[in-house]
This record gives structure tokens, C-alpha cells and sequence, in this order.
């Protein structure tokens, strides 16, 4: 499946996934739903493989159907980043339209990373997150 056709599988099987920028966040930090497979990201549920968690038997999602966006559950804007993540463990065979997604997602979270005010975060591993996303993206 090509980068648009990805995202519109997932804004089709839950609210959780509301727009483009977050859901490339998502996939794209995700190291346990997606996998690289012929220089495409694709959910481990469409290759037969199965994992704990986000979807049913049938495909859909298991999260309550609240209308809220996945990150109105956490207080930083993005999903962390770690050296593992599908943004920067990506093939050499990689697809134009996958690899632009990638450029696309990292403009997005450096401005995101850049707008978190650490000092408001009474957790550490969230203070860690933030900055473990910062080095991966290469920010001071």
C-alpha cells in the first residue's frame, strides 16, 4: 500500500487517528504495529502477523469511539522517538512517496518538540521522551 493509502486505512478504522501530522507521528514512531516490507511501512495485522493491542479480530479499532485525538491522552503533542523508530530505521529501497512522508513527519515533530514546555511536565519519563525525541531529531 503506498503512503496515502496507509493513511486512509487508518483514518477509516478509528477516530483515534484525526489528521494527517499525528498519524504519520503514529506510523511512523511505531515500532510495534508497522514493519518495513518492499520499501513500505505496513501494519503487521495486513501481513499475517498478529500483536497486542491496537486492533480486534475483525480489523477495527479496540479504543473506545470517543472523538478525542490520540494525543489528547498524553501531555506532549507527539509520539516519542527512539533510534529504532520507522523514521529512521527505514530501507535503502524505500518508496519516494514513504520517504517524503518521513521528511514530512520530521519537519512536523521538530516543531512540536520545540513547542513542549518541559518544566510543565511533573513526569519524568515524559521529560525523557521529549528529550530523547530531541536528540533523535537533533535538536539543542
Amino acid at each position: 500500500m503506498n503512503l496515502e493509502e496507509t493513511l486512509q486505512s487508518l483514518y477509516n478504522r478509528s477516530k483515534i487517528y484525526t489528521n494527517r501530522k499525528e498519524t504519520l507521528n503514529f506510523i511512523f514512531s511505531s515500532v510495534s504495529h508497522f514493519k518495513w516490507v518492499n520499501g513500505e511501512l505496513v501494519n503487521y495485522k495486513e501481513i499475517g502477523e498478529t500483536f497486542a493491542g491496537e486492533l480486534d479480530a475483525s480489523g477495527k479499532s479496540i479504543e473506545p469511539a470517543t472523538g478525542k485525538s490520540m494525543f489528547d491522552y498524553t501531555p506532549i503533542p507527539f509520539v516519542p522517538l527512539d533510534e529504532n523508530s520507522n523514521l529512521f530505521s527505514y530501507p535503502k529501497d524505500i518508496k519516494e512517496d514513504w520517504l517524503k512522508g518521513i521528511e514530512e513527519c520530521k519537519e512536523w515533530l521538530k516543531a512540536q518538540v520545540n513547542n513542549v514546555d518541559e518544566s510543565s511536565l511533573n513526569n519524568k519519563d515524559l521529560r525523557d521522551w521529549v528529550q530523547i525525541t530531541k536528540k533523535c531529531l537533533e535538536i539543542k
